[in-house]
């Protein structure tokens, strides 16, 4: 278990009264827990799966392998038939399980982590290969992770939107979403499934007066109506070259699929840990 926060005396009495219910052992400051690598400087903390990604590589032979800039190539449409079936299935779904753990550090990767799960029962060759693409990208941003910046102010921010009926098999849409509180993101998804249009739902919340064919909504849209209604929560339409969780929802173009990645808070270690360091 990890207890984290910036009064002592409240972690104090939660250690305190876990400790009347369980055994328990401090361990100190957190450096490493499940995979989890976590290095504290002065200016914030570095989270990353370094270690846990480096042993994914000597797993699946891609050590000799040349890097990709991106997790994915430009408009790759896959098909459930395209290519040879896999004769070792166990092999390619414990690769995307793997991936799927990285995704923790890496929500860069989770779109397209997805992408490759849905062929999880009756994996190919085409399949592997796109598998394989991830984990040549994981292999060139082996340093990269979260970095949790010091703040002095609390702002929650998120962004949403959807690829819609980019799902080439059934026309599904492909949702994304991503919470901040400063620096780096805190939330987020890539969820594949049918959602209105985001300028709608937009209108939907700051108009008061609802039809009859929006009684499906459900109690938690009243709640976000009732607090844009007291400027509690702000609802803006983003720009193309600004929506960031466009990497949620689809394949980009390096300088883009870059440009979102250091947006969202996932950077360099090097960057991130200039000046002291502890751990």
């Amino acid at each position: 278990m990890i207890i984290t926060g910036d009064n002592k005396l409240e972690i104090s009495n939660l250690r305190k009264d876990l400790s009347v219910r369980f055994e328990m052992k401090i361990l100190g400051q957190i450096g490493y827990f499940l995979g989890l690598e976590v290095e504290k400087s002065d200016r914030g903390y570095f989270v990353s799966h370094k270690s846990c990604a480096e042993s994914l590589l000597e797993c699946f032979i891609i050590r000799e392998s040349k890097e990709k800039a991106t997790p994915m190539e430009l408009n790759l449409k896959l098909k459930k038939d395209e290519g040879e079936a896999l004769k070792d299935v166990i092999k390619f779904r414990q690769l995307v399980g793997s991936l799927i753990y990285l995704t923790i550090t890496r929500p860069t990767i989770s779109y397209f982590v997805g992408v490759v799960s849905q062929f999880m029962q009756n994996p190919t060759t085409s399949h592997l290969n796109v598998a394989k693409r991830i984990l040549r990208y994981v292999k060139g941003s082996l340093s990269h992770g979260l970095w949790y910046k010091r703040c002095d102010t609390f702002l929650l921010s998120g962004f949403t939107d959807a690829n819609c009926a980019g799902d080439t098999h059934d026309r599904r849409s492909t949702l994304g979403y991503c919470f901040s509180t400063g620096s780096t993101v805190v939330s987020w998804c890539s969820n594949v499934q049918i959602k209105c249009d985001n300028e709608s739902a937009i209108k939907l919340v700051s108009n008061p007066v609802f039809h009859a064919r929006t009684k499906h909504v459900e109690i938690r849209h009243h709640f976000v109506h009732e607090k844009v209604l007291s400027e509690e929560i702000e609802l803006t339409t983003v720009r193309t070259n600004s929506q960031v969780v466009d990497i949620f929802t689809k394949a980009l173009e390096k300088s883009k699929f870059q440009y979102f990645r250091d947006a969202l808070g996932v950077v360099h270690c090097e960057l991130a840990l200039r000046g002291s360091v502890t751990n």
